[in-house]
Order: structure tokens, then C-alpha cells, then sequence
């Protein structure tokens, strides 16, 4: 059993989840809609006590863009500020300190339970304002971690950038949250109709700045299956 566990990215409520695109087998979506890096160890600890983790063998782990992107909403208005304050107890990694701190407790978790770890990386936001530097700053930490626990590595940052270059449109959530809220609503009710999103936007990687198009989310699910037919190779 393959255990994904992440964010909204990973859910695939809003947006394409890379799972959606990889061969058929028995992949246990764990992505948790809003997730942060702290939220996410305290699920693995959990499920630890699960009857199904045992059968785990491949772990792939995709988290912390929640630790950036919500802090950063929550400097745009009152109202994000408003509506994330619940998010708090989860503790955001806002230092890269903090980030790489609960990242190695949740790979010591993986390693002690003898779980094979594929690690994605953070992927492009095409959000106007957001501090990319801090998302290349993670995944510079992704990258050591990834090499000192012997983890497989899928940067998929560096795939949307060679494949899309110069993706530079951005979108804005607004101050109000209801278009994203409209966004939530409609790709529910028409998920078949997600992609239009990404081409009325003019978005080469998202939906709607953030979550992934079919374009992203088929270019990780190769990368991701790519790492899993070696692991299990091996």
C-alpha cells in the first residue's frame, strides 16, 4: 500500500490530485484539505495505531504549503486573518527552522517504521504577492533532508519551470474569500470542468493559483510513479 499523505494538493477537492493519474493499485489518499507540516505529524502519529498502516510500504509525503500560503492570506485582509485564525494549533512552520524540525520527525516516524519515503517538493503558486523565495528556501531544506534519509526525491518545481517557462500570470483569492468560495462550490459540483478554470485564468499550472490543473497533476503522478516502480524494483 502506498500512504499519500498531504495537503489539499494531495485531496484533490479543489483542483487535480496526482493520485487521480497514477496506474491502478492501492494508494491511500491521506491529504487533508488546509493541512500543515505540524497537522500532518500529528496524523501519521495516529495512524500508526491503524490497522492498515501496517501494510504501508511506500510513504509519499507531500507538505508545507499551507505553512507559507496561510500566514501569507492572512496578511492580505481581516477576513482572511479572520478565517484562518482556527488554523493556528496547527502550529505553522513559518522559520525554515521550524519546517525542517517537524520534516524530520516525521521522517524519523518513516524510517523507524521501515516505510520507503518518496518527498515532492513545494510546487509554483501563481499567487500576486506570494514570497517565493520562502517556497525555494523549503525546498532547498526538501532537497537536503530528502539526500540525508536516503528518500526519493520528486521536485516538482523544477519540472513545471522546465516544462512551462516564464509561467508567470498570476491570480488573486480577493479580500473577501468569496470567489474562492465560488471556486470550492463549482468545481464540486462540476469537477469535469476544472481544466476550464485553469484556461479562462490564463493559469499554465492551477486552477486558481494554488491547487493543480490536469497539466500538474499528470506531470507529478509520472514523476511520483516513476519513483515507486524503482522503490519497488529495488
Amino acid at each position: 500500500m502506498i500512504l499519500c499523505l498531504g495537503d489539499s494538493l494531495t485531496r484533490g477537492t479543489v483542483g487535480f490530485s496526482y493520485i487521480k493519474f497514477t496506474k491502478k493499485g492501492t494508494w491511500k489518499n491521506k491529504g487533508k484539505n488546509g493541512d500543515t507540516t505540524y497537522g500532518a505529524l500529528k496524523r501519521l502519529m495516529k495512524y500508526r495505531q491503524k490497522e492498515w498502516y501496517r501494510s504501508v510500504d511506500i510513504c509519499v509525503l507531500e507538505i508545507g504549503t499551507n505553512d507559507i500560503l496561510q500566514p501569507f492570506l492572512c496578511r492580505i485582509s481581516w477576513f482572511w486573518k479572520t478565517f484562518l485564525k482556527n488554523r493556528v494549533w496547527k502550529k505553522w512552520a513559518q522559520d525554515a527552522f521550524k519546517y525542517e524540525s517537524y520534516m524530520r520527525e516525521i521522517l524519523d516516524i518513516l524510517a523507524e517504521d521501515g516505510k520507503k519515503v518518496i518527498i515532492v517538493g513545494l510546487p509554483m503558486i501563481q499567487l500576486r504577492g506570494y514570497p517565493l523565495d520562502r517556497l525555494y528556501e523549503r525546498n532547498e531544506t526538501i532537497r537536503r533532508l530528502a539526500m540525508e534519509y536516503g528518500a526519493s526525491l520528486v521536485d516538482i518545481l523544477s519540472r513545471q519551470e522546465t516544462l512551462r517557462p516564464g509561467c508567470s500570470r498570476e491570480y488573486k483569492w480577493g479580500q473577501t474569500g468569496i470567489v474562492r468560495g465560488l471556486d470550492i462550490v463549482l468545481m464540486l459540483l462540476l469537477p469535469f470542468a476544472k481544466d476550464v478554470f485553469s484556461r479562462l485564468r490564463r493559469l499554465e499550472l492551477t486552477v486558481d493559483g494554488v491547487h493543480f490543473n490536469s497539466f500538474t497533476a499528470r506531470l507529478l503522478a509520472h514523476d511520483v510513479q516513476e519513483q515507486v516502480d524503482i522503490l519497488r524494483n529495488v
